[in-house]
């Protein structure tokens, strides 16, 4: 009688809903795992050499590519690469791995993100629309700074949503060193990116006090520390030039079409 009960609870838990989530999720995580095994390729060949380089030389901030100063990039996908090197040797494996395992953050930040603001079903069609994306599926197999950026910057922006809503320092911890590692894995405008998501969040919740928080300043000063390796070895080894090239060319000259041969893309960080 009590397995009766048990399989009843079960059918009626698990609806045919929960059901097609549940095979969903399972081909998707299938499509993330076999992603692990094909060979890099183009950029991320280069960001592996870099890591292994950075691993052979044991110096974190001066990046460097076959000897040569290397500035294309901020340090954190060459740091997730160089101790995933060292704790399980070097292999195309083990350079994607810290990708996916932020990849699911990623996937789950989206979930919760979209409870706290809407409700549970969001959530779950969220991370599903989310992690079903064929782009986030390519930059997990051929690992890109692209994806550890957004799945780090999804992640602080959850918590500095939770911050907002429950007040409790740990998120406000959290949601700006999630900021903070996500401009050290692609580039500065993703300052802007989640000053704009904040914004916007608080005038949905019509929260006009917060916007003018001084309290909010207190997590300039958890970015700066966070920067402060990036930007030392990019001026250690480039001077103004590499500065300039993180807070401008990087991102700004890119939109212009000046960094590059390609034609002025005025949606080039909407699109990407």
């Amino acid at each position: 009688m009590s397995y009766l009960r048990a399989n009843s609870y079960l059918k009626e838990k698990l609806g045919s809903k929960y059901l097609l989530y549940l095979i969903l999720f399972l081909y998707i995580i299938i499509v993330y795992i076999t992603g692990l095994f094909p060979e890099t390729i183009v950029d991320s060949a280069k960001y592996a050499s870099v890591s292994r380089e950075m691993l052979a030389n044991g110096d974190l901030i001066h990046l460097k590519i076959h000897g040569d100063p290397y500035m294309q990039k901020p340090p954190l996908v060459f740091w997730l690469g160089a101790a995933f090197f060292k704790l399980f040797g070097i292999s195309i494996v083990v350079f994607k791995i810290p990708t996916l395992l932020l990849a699911i953050l990623g996937i789950y930040s989206t979930y919760r993100l979209a409870v706290l603001i809407f409700n549970e079903n969001t959530g779950r069609l969220a991370a599903l629309l989310y992690s079903a994306n064929e782009a986030i599926f390519l930059l997990a197999n051929d690992v890109h700074t692209d994806l550890i950026m957004s799945s780090i910057l999804i992640f602080g922006t959850w918590q500095l949503a939770e911050y907002l809503d429950k007040r409790k320092i740990l998120n406000f911890i959290l949601g700006f060193v999630g900021v903070g590692l996500a401009m050290i894995s692609k580039g500065f405008m993703v300052f802007a990116v989640t000053g704009f998501s904040v914004l916007g969040y608080l005038l949905i919740k019509k929260d006009y006090r917060s916007i003018f928080s001084i309290k909010l300043l207190w997590g300039l000063l958890i970015l700066a520390v966070i920067l402060f390796p990036a930007l030392k070895g990019l001026y250690d080894q480039f001077g103004i030039e590499g500065l300039k090239f993180y807070f401008w060319s990087n991102n700004i000259d890119r939109i212009k079409g000046e960094y590059s041969h390609y034609k002025h893309d005025y949606l080039f960080s909407f699109h990407t």
